[in-house]
Formats: structure tokens, sequence, C-alpha cells
């Protein structure tokens, strides 16, 4: 095995000195140093050849596998990346849903607690004013026609009557009025009979009319 010491030393070999010294009479081997045949040298300088080819395959497995494992990282972050970013979206499309649900209910609930409570304060107002109340919003519809038909219960038609002509000052150009008791109505209704057409204005088509309201205006 031809080489200096530090390069035996560096293959981990025993330093042992110089094979060959140079003399002006030619090449002589150092003192001491034991010569090896032909074949010796050849197998030495193969034993060499397949340790190195070793360490150069052993170094490239290890370069793949850093390789490789920089890789599978890489990749393993970017599916877990995507895969957190799906469970994100799933998670606010659930809390969306359950929001719109809470949301929905609770807009239900608080239209009936309107309703209710506007259904109590109609309820305590005097029938007598009541029916005045209905009537006068329900002749806003056809302040422009001469004659007109109201259908009221029977028990509220003699309260209506005496108030009618009061009621009829705020709208002149109505010059008749008939008053007509409907036994299918209950207290609170109103049915207004034009030639343009009838209108439903009792209180509890109000009432429903403007729960309506309440529901779209939330839904908005």
């Amino acid at each position: 095995m031809v080489g200096t010491p530090e390069d035996i030393a560096e293959r981990g070999g025993t330093t042992v000195g110089p094979l060959f010294l140079v003399h002006r009479e030619g090449l002589r081997t150092a003192r001491g140093t034991k010569v090896l045949k032909a074949r010796q040298y050849t197998t030495c300088l193969k034993a060499e050849e397949i340790i190195r080819k070793a360490n150069d395959a052993a170094e490239e497995i290890t370069a793949r596998g850093r390789t490789a494992f920089a890789e599978e990282k890489s990749r393993g972050y970017r599916e877990g990346l995507r895969e957190g970013k799906m469970q994100l979206a799933e998670q606010m499309v659930g809390t969306a849903a359950a929001t719109a649900r809470y949301l929905a209910q609770f807009e239900e609930k608080a239209v009936e607690l309107v309703i209710s409570a506007l259904r109590k304060i109609v309820g305590e107002i005097d029938p007598a004013e009541r029916i005045v109340q209905v009537v006068r919003n329900v002749l806003a519809f056809a302040k422009n026609q001469p004659q007109v038909s109201l259908r009221i219960c029977p028990a509220e038609a003699d309260s209506l009557n005496a108030s009618l002509n009061d009621i009829m000052t705020d709208f002149p150009a109505i010059r008749f009025i008939d008053v007509v008791p409907d036994g299918r109505l209950k207290e609170g209704g109103c049915i207004l009979e034009t030639e343009m057409g009838v209108v439903d204005a009792g209180v509890d088509v109000q009432i429903e009319a403007i729960r309506r309201a309440l529901i779209n205006a939330l839904k908005r």
C-alpha cells in the first residue's frame, strides 16, 4: 500500500514509515520495510478499492436517506397543513350552521314575544275605542271613495255608529258609511267593502301582518 504516513493515518492504518527511499543509485526499500510480493500488493489495492467503494456507497445511502426524510417531512407538513385547513373549514361551516339555527330559533321566539305582547296590549284596549281606531285605519285606504260599507262584529255596531260622525270629519270625501253587523266576525273584526274591492282590516289580520313583517325584517 503506497502512501504518505499521513494518508495511512487518515485511513485508520498504522504508520510504519516510508516504503521506498530514492537514492542516486536508484529506488531502494527503506530499512526494516517488509517487501510485498506483486500478488499481495494487488490484493491490498483491491481491498482498499472495496473499502473506498463501500464508504462511497454508505455516504450515498446516507444522503439518499436524508433527502427522502426531508421530502417525507415536507410532504407530511403539506398534507398536515391541508388537512388542518379542511378541518378548520369544517369547523367554521359547523359553527355557521349552528349559529344560523340558533338565530332562527331566536328570531322565532323574539317575534312571538312581540306578537304576544301586542295582542295583550290590544286586548286591554276598550272595545269601543279599539273598533273606532280599526275603522279609522281601514278608511285611509278608501278616503277618496264617496260610499263605503263596513262589516263588523254585531256587539260593536252600536258603539261604532255613535262615533261615526266624528270619524267622517277626518274623511270629507266619504259621504256615506254603511255599518253592517256580521255575525261571522268576532270583536275587533272589520271588513271594508268599496267599488274598488274588499279589505279585511280586523285586529287579528293586522297583527298577523305585523308578525310577517317582523319575520321578513329579521331575515334580511
